[in-house]
This record gives structure tokens, C-alpha cells and sequence, in this order.
């Protein structure tokens, strides 16, 4: 009959092994859904979706304010200067023009001074979007796509050498056994990839929590090897 603690050992590998497959179909799932969505992105034509709108809004400045001033030089045309916290604003009409991916951008701001109170500037801003969006959210869509595949497919890596670990303690006679030692170092080494995708994602925050797992079940992969070498010292001597 088994040690007692040996049977638990036996019953979480079992419901590991279980847990194991059902995360592996999905990441397989991911894995195919990622690739359709890239595919599809990649071959839809740039001009398939069109965005056209604007936005309006305006600004009242009260000069009567004491972080805001107000000089009646004229420099270049301009009858009056603001000053906001030290810095000079001179009202005019200022028009810019972008584009970005296909996309132009229009902005255009005109200041007035109100004819019947002096201290009153209103600034009024308008910008025009008007172009194919296709490139943009493709883009979008083959970067999602490509996050979802290097993401399934280091989760299947490590899940299938977690599963093979949960098999090897499921029938496990002693959890120092070679196999189980072995199939636990092989799955420490699947980790070592999302330690690297941590810290490109995440950065220095994100990489340092998942380090940090491989290094404790690193540990515990040494103090399982020299387990199994007083196993088998053991065993030598009986």
C-alpha cells in the first residue's frame, strides 16, 4: 500500500495533468485564431475602412486673472499679447496639417478679442479628420495577432512539459524519482522564454515577477536533484 503523502502526490499530478490538457487546447485555439486574424488583416486592402469627422471647441481666457497679462504692443499686425505663467502667447490664426497612416489632420485655432470686454480672449479650435483607416487598424490587427501567437505558443512549450511533469508525479512511486526530477528541470528550462517576453512587454516591472517564479522553481529543481541522489544512495545501500 502507498504512503499516504505518495497518494496525494499521485492525485495532483492526476488533476494537474487534467488542468494541463484543457489549458493546452486553448492556447491551441488562441494559437489558430491569431493566425486566421493576421491572415485576414494582412490581405484586406488598406482603403476598406474610411473615417471622415471633425471636432470643434472653444477657450475663454480672462485676462483679469492675476496668472494672465495683457500688453496692448503691437508686434507684427497683433494689437495685444497674453502671458500665461511667465510665457507669451500671441493670438493669431495658427493652421497645422498632418498625416499619419493615411490619415490627415487638419487643425486650425483662431483667438478674437471680445469687442466689448477687452479682458475676454476666446480661442476657437477646429480639426478636420478625413482619410483610409484600413492601414491603421491593420496595424492593430496583425500587432494583436502577433502578441496572441508568441503568447500561445510559449504557453503551449511550457504546458507541455508541465504536463509531461504532472504524468511523471502521477504514477511516481517517490516524487525524487529521475523522471520526475528530469521532466522538472525540462519545464523550468520552457519558463526561461517568459522571463525574456516579460521584460520586452512589461519592461523592467513586469520581467522581474516572472524571474523571479523561475528562479524559486529552479531551486526547487536542485533541491529535487539531490533528493533523488539520497534516493538512490539509499537504494544502493539497501
Amino acid at each position: 500500500m502507498k504512503n499516504i503523502n505518495i497518494k496525494k502526490i499521485n492525485d495532483l499530478g492526476t488533476i494537474g495533468k487534467i488542468v494541463s490538457v484543457i489549458i493546452k487546447v486553448i492556447a491551441i485555439v488562441a494559437l489558430v485564431i491569431s493566425i486566421i486574424l493576421g491572415v485576414t488583416a494582412a490581405l484586406a486592402p488598406d482603403d476598406y475602412i474610411s473615417t471622415k469627422g471633425k471636432i470643434e471647441f472653444n477657450t475663454v481666457t480672462d485676462c483679469s486673472s492675476p496668472f494672465i497679462s495683457r500688453s496692448n504692443e503691437e508686434d507684427d499686425g497683433l494689437n495685444f499679447k497674453l502671458k500665461a505663467f511667465g510665457i507669451e502667447v500671441e493670438p493669431e490664426r495658427i493652421f497645422n496639417e498632418s498625416e499619419i497612416l493615411g490619415i490627415k489632420i487638419k487643425s486650425e485655432s483662431q483667438d478674437t478679442q471680445d469687442s466689448s470686454n477687452p479682458d475676454i480672449v476666446t480661442t476657437e479650435s477646429l480639426t478636420t479628420i478625413e482619410g483610409n483607416t484600413g492601414k491603421l487598424v491593420k496595424a492593430f490587427m496583425i500587432g494583436v495577432s502577433v502578441l496572441i501567437f508568441i503568447f500561445s505558443l510559449l504557453l503551449i512549450i511550457s504546458i507541455s512539459f508541465a504536463k509531461k511533469l504532472f504524468v511523471s508525479l502521477e504514477k511516481c512511486d517517490t516524487p525524487f524519482s529521475e523522471e520526475v526530477v528530469n521532466n522538472l528541470a525540462r519545464f523550468v528550462y520552457s519558463l526561461v522564454p517568459w522571463g525574456i517576453f516579460g521584460f520586452s512587454a512589461n519592461g523592467l516591472s513586469g520581467g522581474i515577477g516572472l524571474v523571479m517564479v523561475i528562479v524559486v522553481v529552479a531551486i526547487l529543481t536542485s533541491v529535487f536533484k539531490y533528493g533523488a541522489e539520497l534516493q538512490r544512495e539509499s537504494d544502493e545501500t539497501l
